[in-house]
């Protein structure tokens, strides 16, 4: 690792890097930065868990 080990970006690394190793999986989609959310995973995950609300949803659409 290049990154200064004192710096806010060596910091999300090693926490990147941990929770890789744990099993985490990084997201291949791209991060909403407006919104906070990776949309895809936020959307999917809102389709399986609850989906008489995501019916609704995409009736009004």
């Amino acid at each position: 690792m290049n990154i200064e080990s004192h710096t806010e970006k060596a910091f999300e690394q090693v926490i990147e890097d941990s929770l890789l190793k744990q099993g985490y999986v990084k997201p291949l989609t791209p991060f909403e930065k407006n919104l906070a959310i990776f949309p895809d995973i936020a959307l999917n995950f809102i389709r399986q868990t609850q989906p008489k609300a995501w019916a609704k949803l995409e009736a009004l659409h």
